[in-house]
């Protein structure tokens, strides 16, 4: 039974339509790759799964307790949170845990290994010279 599907999906913004009664079935344990050029529909397509966008035609049908979540294409700027922050605060309940835990394993590494460990805006580096994609303030 598939977790999430759109039936006869049709979206458009002019005379081109970006989906055109597309049907779309994702079962579960699915990993699903979007690829195409700029302008085909992509983000589009990922609004409509995440239910951001309407459809002007079709149905979109999916398990009463299924949680979609969606980054925007392009983060904020002016954001002072690291590449780690933001993804984990998409996640909601399950991204603070992540948080939780990623900061606990930072800090025990860079106990135990005997390097410290130099905190930047996006990325943890290590004086071994390592790069790790991280969320530790100092």
């Amino acid at each position: 039974m598939a977790i999430f599907s759109l039936h006869q999906a049709y979206l458009s913004y002019s005379d081109a339509p970006l989906l055109d009664h597309i049907d779309l079935q994702i079962e579960p344990g699915e990993r699903l790759c979007l690829v195409g050029r700029n302008g085909a529909g992509k983000s589009t397509l990922l609004k409509v799964i995440a239910g951001d966008l309407p459809l002007d035609d079709g149905r979109r049908i999916h398990l009463q307790d299924l949680q979609i979540a969606r980054l925007e294409q392009d983060p904020p700027q002016s954001s002072q949170e690291t590449v780690f922050d933001y993804v984990a605060n998409g996640l909601s309940g399950v991204g603070n845990l992540l948080q939780r835990y990623h900061v606990q394993s930072m800090t025990q590494a860079s106990r135990t290994s005997g390097f410290s460990v130099v905190c930047r805006r996006s990325w943890i580096t290590s004086m071994a010279g390592s790069s790790i994609c991280g969320s530790v303030r100092c």
